[in-house]
């Protein structure tokens, strides 16, 4: 008898902790990843000291670095939980809590192995990056392309082939995961195969030729069919402006209702902002997702460098789809590269019940002669001041630079010998030496960013005239010291 349970508790622990090779593989992978060390240096406008965190400008660990830090972490912990039984039951919650899956074969069968495993419970994320070539094919008479990737293959090519039915099954039995309650979406996307809106007919023709867009619509189609199961958190990486039917369907509709968190960030290119496709694809946004998220507290929005959104109705200037009656119980919103206009302030004061945090990175106020609808930072901030927000706590205006004279905004321009600049460089420098002395020294000051656009191109460039005249006027310093006034008094 007393065997006979030995037995039995020596098979449940080969149960718990033998891998099967599937799943050997996710840790040869992690263990195989190619970490890049090198990261991208940021220019900031001055150091920032400890006793002035609060100030507009802070310095934060770059997104790559930190990435490399968690993949070497994850990495490590691979390599412990390979070493005996102890460590794989220690580890595993740590290294099998984010799935990565593609449109890989391999990866299908790792991921369903996983979901069948006693370890699948440790799973909390899922996330997918599609491979496909993104050109839609030779067109007669046009050059040859080069594929976006050096290996791939004929089957990224291939619409019907694009995503393998074992992918497709772990897509559309999410709720094998018992313990998931986030997604990570990233697709391959051709800014130059964008258009713009077309009848319903001419998208579906397009999704059963380009790969690329296939790979979308059965991705999107086979999550839908998981329904409402609680998921949490959902995130869209580097979307591509582009239109796809399920965008439309109900089902996709009401697949986005179930989330709590919705991240998403656009792709860009240069002057992505005077493309056609851009504007009328960002016009759609509220209508393929923000009007879908009533169960959205945390909501977050990236649009590209190459093209912020906001101040729509002026050329080059592309919508931003949100409103006031969108996400009624959203209580934390985190902006990046946007236009202070109108529609921002409208969002924001129709949640002044329920928003807590609001995060400004990277955004700006426009001051252009052709821009007739640009709003200053002080508008933005007595407008939020008036609205009475009684549950804001947390208020902060983000960036790495702050030019106040044309050779800080431009400093690859120019260089020995070019006296003209220099000298005008010179007097530039005298005239923002006691502007940038009292910055530096005064930890309750700010200067708020001011960008242009050039009136041929669409171009976006910060405003260093801006930058200097707003802040020696200080009306965007005293509004804004209102407004923290208040919030302040909400901690009671």
């Amino acid at each position: 008898m007393a065997s006979d349970k030995y037995t039995l508790q020596k098979n449940s622990d080969y149960q718990e902790f033998h891998l099967p090779p599937e799943l050997h593989r996710i840790i040869i992978d992690i263990l195989r990843a190619d970490i890049s060390t090198n990261t991208r240096s940021r220019e900031v406008s001055r150091v920032t000291k400890p006793h002035d965190l609060h100030k507009t400008t802070l310095i934060r660990p770059h997104e790559d670095e930190r990435r490399r830090l968690h993949s070497e972490f994850i990495r490590n912990l691979a390599n412990w939980s390979s070493t005996s039984k102890f460590f794989r039951q220690l580890l595993a919650p740590y290294v099998f809590e984010k799935v990565h899956l593609t449109n890989e074969h391999h990866s299908g069968h790792s991921a369903a192995a996983l979901s069948k495993n006693l370890h699948g419970k440790q799973v909390k994320q899922l996330i997918f990056k599609g491979i496909a070539d993104v050109y839609p094919g030779l067109v007669p008479g046009s050059p040859p392309y080069t594929p976006v990737r050096e290996d791939i293959g004929p089957r990224y090519s291939d619409p019907a082939k694009i995503l393998p039915p074992i992918v497709c099954t772990v897509l559309s039995t999410l709720r094998r995961f018992q313990n998931l309650d986030s997604i990570s979406l990233e697709f391959p996307c051709n800014h130059d195969g964008a258009d713009d809106l077309e009848p319903d007919e001419v998208v579906i023709s397009r999704e059963q030729e380009w790969a690329w867009l296939a790979l979308m619509v059965q991705t999107w189609s086979a999550l839908t069919q998981n329904g409402n199961m609680n998921l949490k958190n959902l995130e869209i990486i580097r979307y591509g402006p582009t239109q796809i039917s399920t965008y439309k369907t109900p089902a996709f509709r009401a697949f986005l209702t179930q989330f709590q968190s919705f991240k998403f960030s656009i792709s860009g290119t240069p002057l992505i902002s005077n493309l056609t496709f851009y504007k009328p694809q960002m016009g759609m946004l509220d209508v393929y997702f923000f009007d879908n998220l009533v169960s959205v507290t945390d909501f977050a929005l990236k649009a590209p460098v190459e093209g912020p959104l906001g101040l729509d109705g002026e050329r080059y200037l592309v919508p931003l789809k949100l409103k006031s009656d969108q996400m009624p119980n959203v209580k934390k919103v985190l902006l990046k590269y946007i236009f202070i206009c109108p529609e921002l302030i409208d969002f924001l004061v129709g949640h002044q019940k329920t928003l807590e945090s609001l995060s400004l990175h990277k955004c700006s106020a426009i001051r252009s002669l052709f821009v007739r609808s640009g709003i200053s930072w002080s508008t933005l901030f007595d407008c939020l001041d008036r609205a009475g927000f009684e549950n804001l706590r947390h208020f902060e205006v983000l960036f790495t630079r702050m030019p106040l004279t044309y050779r800080q905004n431009f400093p690859d321009v120019g260089g020995e010998g070019d006296d003209e600049n220099a000298s005008e460089d010179e007097r530039e420098l005298k005239q923002t030496k006691e502007m940038r002395f009292r910055y530096e020294n005064d930890k309750n000051l700010r200067i708020f960013p001011y960008s242009y656009l050039r009136e041929d191109s669409g171009a976006c460039f910060e405003d260093y005239i801006g930058n200097r005249e707003e802040f020696e006027r200080g009306e965007d310093q005293a509004s804004y010291d209102r407004l923290m006034h208040k919030i302040k008094t909400n901690y009671g």
